[in-house]
This record gives structure tokens, C-alpha cells and sequence, in this order.
């Protein structure tokens, strides 16, 4: 008999703990105010078609804290309009708006928002033209061996070939 009540307690104290942990997430997404969120992906074409014009949300959003998922027009919101600093590195001098989202340069919302595009940073070392002297920076997204999309600090965009690049990073 003493050992079926010690298994009963043991199936009694994982219960309660079980309900314990339950509690405290129910909790925690309750009071939660999600102000650490993260970009999951973005809604395109025929998701949008498929659903209710009354339920798109055009990105997908989760908070680290409370794993839940948020609409960012909620949490923009919340901040009371838009962000100050970069979503992506925190640096308090962000300009560059992305809906609602602030980042310091493109190259940091591309990262941010689509985290498996490859991104490489690079400077041109031939004089090409006058609107894009030697040294001026710029990057290109999903770099290959050939001519390449580049787009330049000085909002000139231009293909050039990577043996007129120097990659940066």
C-alpha cells in the first residue's frame, strides 16, 4: 500500500506542477505587453484571396516573451505612432521608416525583415560614370559571379560586374 500512495502522491505533485506552469503562461500572455517582437513573414497574393477581407493582416509578428502573435499595427500603437530606434540593432539615430519600423539604412531593415536573404555590402573601384565615383558604398542582394543589381548610398541603382566591386562584407 505505501508504495501505490508515494506513486499517487508523485502523479499528484506533477499534476500541480503541470497546472502551476499553466498558470503562470496563461499569466504572463495576460499582462504581456509585447514590446519584444519579432517578424515571422509577410502575407502575399492568394493568402490574401483565400481569407476574409475583415482578417488580413499583411505581416505576422510574434512576441519573444509571451509567444504569442501580434498585428503590428497593435504594437505600433503601443509606441505611439512609430519606433524611434532601429528595429534591427537598436541604434537610437534610425531614420529610414518602414512602415512604422525605424532602421538606420536599408541594409538593416533587409536584415531584419527577411533574415535569409544573403546581403553584401560593397564599394566600386572603378570610376563608371559620374554618378558613381570611385568608393562610393552600396549593396547587392544575393550577390552571384556575374552582373549584379547594385543599389548605392546615393540612391543610384546600377548592374555592374563584381570585378568592378570590392565586397566590404
Amino acid at each position: 500500500m505505501d508504495g501505490s500512495n508515494s506513486v499517487r502522491n508523485i502523479d499528484l505533485l506533477h499534476l500541480l506542477f503541470g497546472v502551476l506552469i499553466m498558470l503562470k503562461d496563461f499569466f504572463k500572455r495576460l499582462f504581456c505587453r509585447h514590446k519584444n517582437i519579432y517578424f515571422i513573414r509577410n502575407i502575399y497574393g492568394d493568402e490574401i484571396n483565400h481569407v476574409s477581407l475583415s482578417k488580413i493582416y499583411r505581416s505576422w509578428w510574434k512576441c519573444r516573451d509571451c509567444d504569442e502573435f501580434v498585428k503590428k499595427e497593435d504594437y505600433v500603437d503601443q509606441l505611439g505612432g512609430c519606433m524611434t530606434d532601429c528595429a534591427h540593432c537598436g541604434d537610437p539615430d534610425a531614420d529610414f521608416d518602414c512602415n512604422g519600423l525605424k532602421f538606420c539604412n536599408e541594409i538593416h531593415g533587409l536584415c531584419y525583415l527577411e533574415p535569409s536573404i544573403e546581403i553584401t555590402e560593397v564599394k566600386m573601384m572603378k570610376t563608371l560614370s559620374e554618378e558613381i565615383p570611385n568608393g562610393t558604398k552600396g549593396f547587392i542582394v544575393g550577390a552571384g559571379d556575374g552582373l549584379n543589381l547594385v543599389r548605392f548610398d546615393n540612391d543610384v541603382i546600377a548592374f555592374c560586374n563584381m570585378d568592378e566591386l570590392e565586397v566590404i562584407r
